[in-house]
Parts: C-alpha cells; structure tokens; sequence
C-alpha cells in the first residue's frame, strides 16, 4: 500500500495526476473507477469488503475525489495536501483498523483527517464545529467506533450554509471518553430514508459485544436535533 501511495504522489508533483483529472473531467464517473481500482489494485478485495461491512460511505470516497479534482486547479497544495489525508484514511481502515483496538491517538487522527476532506464540501466553515479535550495518549479503543454516528450527522444534516449544524465534541478524563455529536436534519427527508438506522444498530451490536457493560449510549431526536451521547471505558496501553 505504501508503494502505491509514492506512486500517485511522485505523478501528482509530475503534473501526470492533473492532468488525469482534467482528461477524466467529462466522464467523472469513469474516471472515479480508474482512480480507485488504480489506487488499490493490490487491495481491491479488501476495499470491497470493507465498503459491504458499512465501514466506509462511498459517497464519502466519490464526493471526496471530486471535491479534490475542483481543487486539483484552483489550490493544489490544499488538492494535494487532501489526497495525502485521504490515503492516510484508507491506509488506516486497510491495515491499522483490523486489531480489535488501536492507539486512541490513531483513531482521533483517522477522524481528524476525515473531518478535514468533510470541510472541502461545506458552503459555511461554521457550519460543523469540533472540539476535543484530554489526554488521549496512552489508551486504546475499538477501531471506527465513532465514524458512524459522524457519517450519519453528515448524512442527514440540513443545508451547509447555517452555522452549528453538526456540532461533535471529544473528551478524555482518566480512562473515560465522552462523545457527543448531534445533527440538524429534515425530518421529511430522514424519513424518505429507507436504510435511516440500520448503521447505529450495527454500531450498537458492535458496542455490546466490544465493551458490554463498560459503556453508556443514549440517542434521542427532538426539535430536528439528532443527538447521541456515548460514554465508554477506554482500555490502557
């Protein structure tokens, strides 16, 4: 996987890459397809797989690609600086994800990285807000635990242009973290979603199983607000 990152990297700096996205412009979705099965052409398997167990949106994947070829001649540094990040996910969910917990800080890079290729499509900075707090060096947790309560926010989040429309929060105190995220959303389009749920079910399964009484979850929706509040035992290194 290395490899094949170098590889995109060192045609991007030879304009190969740019000039690819231009000559794909027309026919985006094609040029999707050869992106991706160029980049994991020896993990193609693997990246099916992980798409079927919802462990990443394609949407995110698509959205994100043509996000980064808008950019690819209007801001390159900010194209090439979102590749890397983009290969820094995908090399996380192919490797790093696959032990039953990880490095905290890992995970917290991982959505860091994803909050940032998020922000490329947004018409207000504001409208998502993050914050984290704590020391979250020298604990575990189970991998991609969190992205999908963050995808569904982002998935059924109102328009872009409000402010405060996605708000996540972070904290570690001792070995305990607290996540809060909550969403705006339609409920008139929420409700046209026949697969609305169906990820924080597998979540929760997955909660059960991994920390079963070491952890705390409640979800409720009120007034087009869509919050979840999870409380969990971290495990030391």
């Amino acid at each position: 996987m290395e490899s094949e990152i170098l590889v995109i990297y060192y045609y991007w700096n030879s304009n190969f890459l740019s000039d690819s996205f231009y000559f794909f412009k027309k026919g985006f979705r094609f040029w999707t397809c050869t992106f991706v099965i160029y980049f994991f052409m020896d993990n193609n398997w693997k990246f099916i797989s992980i798409i079927l167990k919802n462990q990443i949106n394609p949407h995110f994947l698509f959205n994100t690609l043509h996000n980064i070829d808008t950019l690819i001649h209007d801001n390159q540094d900010k194209a090439s600086k979102s590749l890397v990040k983009l290969s820094d996910i995908m090399r996380y969910m192919l490797k790093d994800s696959k032990s039953e917990f990880v490095d905290l800080q890992n995970e917290i890079v991982y959505l860091e990285n994803y909050f940032s290729l998020e922000r490329l499509r947004l018409k207000n900075e504001n409208f998502f807000n993050y914050s984290i707090s704590g020391s979250y060096k020298g604990f575990k947790i189970a991998p991609m635990i969190l992205i999908p309560f963050i995808e569904n926010a982002f998935k059924h989040s109102v328009d872009s242009s409000i402010e405060n429309g996605i708000i996540v929060k972070i904290s570690i105190n001792n070995s305990k973290l607290v996540f809060n995220c909550e969403n705006q959303y339609d409920k008139a389009e929420t409700d046209k979603d026949k697969t609305q749920g169906i990820g924080l079910e597998t979540v929760q399964k997955r909660l059960d199983l991994i920390y079963n009484n070491k952890y705390k979850m409640i979800i409720n929706s009120e007034n087009s607000i869509f919050k979840v509040n999870l409380e969990l035992e971290l495990n030391e290194n």
